[in-house]
C-alpha cells in the first residue's frame, strides 16, 4: 500500500484488496509494503470512514508487513500486532552524492544572491509553501534565488483541498518568477545544483503525522551531499540525537519568518559556520545512516511464517472478518 493521490485513493485500495485477495485463495505468502496511510491525508471524514475498513482487510489478509520504523503505530492502528513484520530505515545512497567535501565548493562571489534549493517530487507535501515568507523577508535585506527539482510538475492537480491549495500557491511563485522550477534534471546536474547552493530547503510540514514523525529521505540525500539543511522542529528529529540545530543542521520557525530569515542571514555571513555545519551534516550520513548496515539489521530479522494453507481454504478470510467485526467499531468512532 503505496503513497497514492487523494483522488483516487478508494479504487486504489480496492484494487489492491482484491489482488491480496487473489493471491491468499491461491495460497501465496502476501509481504505488505506499508509506506503512508491515505487516512492521514484524507480530509473527508467520510472517505476515512470508507477506507478504514479496506485497509483493515488488506492489512489483516496480508502475510508480513514492511514498515518503516517510523510507521509502526500502523500495526496498532490495524489491531497487526501479532503479525510478523519487518522494520527498516530510509538510508541515503552516499556514494551517489559526491564526495560531500565543502572544500571544492566554488567561493561565493562578493555580492552574489543567496541560492536556496529543494529537491523532490512532492513539493505541496513538504510544506514548500511555508518556507515563501521567510524567502521573502530575506528579499528585503538581501537578493536571494530559490530553485525547485522534481519530477513533478506542482499544479495541484488531483490532490485533496489542502493539497491542492498549497500546490497552486506554489505554483503561483513559479508562474512570478520567484521561485524556478526545472523540472526532473540528468543525476549530475543535480549534484551540481545541490553543491552550488547555500541553502536546502528540506522540510517545512511539522502539521501532518507523516510530517512530524519521519526523518526525510530528502534530508538525509542533502546532508550526504554537505548541504546545510533548512528544517523545521518535528518529534522525529527530537527523537534522534543525532541532529543538531547550528552543528549539521538549520533550524527554523515558519511562523516567524523574521526571526528565521535573520538567523539564515547571519549564517550566510559566516562562512565558517556554515562550512562546519556542512561537514558535519555529510559526517553524520557517513556514520550513522550506512545502507550496507541497515540492509545487514534487516536481513537479521527471522521471521517463521506458520500460516501456509492450500488454495481457497476458508480460514484465512473467516479469521480476518471476525477481527475485522471485533474491533471495526472501536477504530472507526476514534479516527480524527
Amino acid at each position: 500500500m503505496v503513497n497514492y493521490s487523494c483522488a483516487g485513493t478508494i479504487r486504489y485500495m480496492i484494487a489492491t484488496l482484491l489482488g491480496v485477495l487473489l493471491a491468499r485463495m491461491e495460497g501465496k505468502i502476501v509481504y505488505l509494503y506499508f509506506s503512508v496511510d491515505e487516512i492521514d491525508l484524507l480530509e473527508s471524514r467520510v472517505k476515512k470512514v470508507l477506507l478504514y475498513p479496506i485497509n483493515f482487510a488488506i492489512v489483516q489478509l496480508s502475510t508480513v508487513l514492511l514498515l518503516l520504523k517510523s510507521r509502526d503505530h500502523y500495526r496498532h492502528r490495524y489491531c497487526a500486532r501479532s503479525k510478523p513484520f519487518y522494520h527498516f530505515e530510509s538510508c541515503p545512497e552516499i556514494e551517489l552524492w559526491g564526495e560531500g567535501n565543502d572544500a571544492e565548493r566554488p567561493p561565493r562571489e562578493s555580492g552574489a544572491p543567496l541560492q536556496f534549493f529543494y529537491h523532490g517530487s512532492l513539493l505541496w507535501w513538504h510544506g514548500l509553501n511555508r518556507f515563501f515568507p521567510i524567502l521573502e523577508e530575506i528579499r528585503k535585506k538581501r537578493e536571494a534565488r530559490l530553485t525547485l527539482v522534481g519530477s513533478h510538475t506542482p499544479s495541484g492537480m488531483g490532490m485533496d483541498p489542502i493539497g491542492e491549495r498549497y500546490a497552486k500557491e506554489i505554483w503561483s511563485w513559479i508562474e512570478r518568477g520567484d521561485a524556478q522550477h526545472l523540472g526532473k534534471v540528468p543525476e549530475n546536474e543535480l549534484i551540481n545544483l545541490m553543491t552550488t547552493a547555500d541553502f536546502h530547503v528540506t522540510h517545512f510540514d511539522s502539521r501532518s503525522v507523516q510530517g512530524n514523525t519521519e526523518v526525510r529521505t530528502g534530508l538525509l540525500e542533502a546532508m550526504a551531499a554537505g548541504m546545510a539543511c533548512l528544517h523545521v522542529p518535528t518529534n522525529a528529529l527530537n527523537a534522534h540525537s543525532l541532529f543538531r540545530d547550528g552543528e549539521n543542521i538549520v533550524l527554523v520557525d515558519p511562523d516567524q519568518p523574521k526571526a528565521s530569515a535573520e538567523k539564515i542571514l547571519a549564517l550566510a555571513d559566516d562562512p565558517e559556520q556554515l562550512s562546519r555545519i556542512r561537514q558535519n551534516a555529510r559526517r553524520t550520513i557517513e556514520e550513522h545512516f550506512s545502507l550496507d548496515e541497515m540492509l545487514a539489521r534487516f536481513r537479521s530479522q527471522r521471521i517463521e511464517i506458520k500460516e501456509s494453507r492450500p488454495p481457497g481454504s476458508p480460514g484465512v478470510f473467516s479469521s480476518a472478518a471476525a477481527v475485522c467485526l471485533r474491533h471495526l467499531g472501536r477504530f472507526l468512532g476514534g479516527i480524527k
